[in-house]
């Protein structure tokens, strides 16, 4: 049997799905398949390419924090007519993906999503060769090879916050986070060719929040569009866990512990369900 692990975005946040994935180790629970968007997209490619869920945690807290302010864009849309496209140039994050991740191909099947803003296309990068369309709930997909670029890079366009971080152009696209068509794609995991799916979700999920600066109505705004896109996905979602870490901002990196933590204790709530959804015929 194919298991597939689905892990939505969330920032620091995604440090959870390490914790339950932590779990899903020490119970004999080895998925196959791991696909992702945005901070769920770097958590898969490090249990794709063989971290255990602890080592990956060291891994991710480090590519959380990859502010690199665009100085110059930000200058040059004061004095020319040139738009600035972001605030964070993104390049650090790529930097650090490359660190983890340039050695190192897949082991297991990996795929994981960016948005192409040209024209509204759902990207999907994938080692998979046979992924099923039919199965996926978008008609605007392009499916293309890890061999494209290099993983660091393609992991890293599904992780540009749109207005945040500058997007990434790729033959022609330009890419912004994966969030904006497919925030949880569990669907995804289907078409890879999973016969169970796990998925972990970080999303809004319309708790109250604490509204504060530009910033964090941005961030809620593009939470609450994900959300919309997730909610088409539910009758993929196989077994759905969401461990509700909603008072953690996405780049409190100081807290991706408390996150991991987090996840770990809320999958051991949770083992039995997904044992009995693994074992169901």
């Amino acid at each position: 049997m194919r298991i597939g692990m689905a892990l939505s975005g969330g920032g620091v946040r995604s440090a959870a799905q390490l914790g339950i994935a932590q779990v899903l180790l020490e119970h004999g629970i080895q998925p196959d398949i791991y696909v992702g968007t945005s901070g769920g997209a770097i958590v898969a490619a490090l249990l794709a390419v063989g971290y255990t869920p602890q080592n990956a945690l060291d891994v991710y807290k480090k590519t959380s924090s990859v502010q690199d302010l665009a100085y110059w864009e930000i200058l040059r849309s004061v004095f020319t007519p040139e738009k600035i496209q972001g605030l964070y140039k993104g390049q650090k994050l790529e930097t650090q993906l490359e660190s983890a991740l340039g050695l190192y191909s897949a082991k297991s099947t990996l795929a994981f999503v960016a948005t192409n803003v040209i024209n509204g296309t759902q990207v999907i990068f994938t080692n998979e060769p046979s992924i099923d369309p039919a199965k996926i709930n978008d008609d605007h997909i392009e499916v293309l090879p890890l061999t494209t670029g290099k993983l660091s890079e393609l992991v890293a366009a599904s992780c540009r916050m749109p207005g945040i971080f500058i997007p990434k152009k790729l033959g022609g696209r330009v890419l912004v986070d994966g969030g904006v068509v497919n925030n949880l794609p569990s669907d995804l995991a289907w078409a890879a060719g999973a016969e169970k799916v796990i998925s972990c979700d970080l999303g809004y999920a319309g708790e109250v929040v604490q509204v504060g600066g530009a910033f964090s109505i941005l961030k809620h705004s593009l939470d609450i569009v994900s959300e919309r896109n997730v909610d088409r996905n539910v009758a993929d979602f196989g077994i759905y866990l969401n461990p509700a870490i909603f008072d953690v901002t996405v780049l409190e990196v100081r807290r991706a512990d408390e996150c991991f933590q987090r996840g770990y204790e809320y999958g051991l709530k949770n083992i039995d369900h997904v044992l009995d959804y693994i074992s169901e015929g």
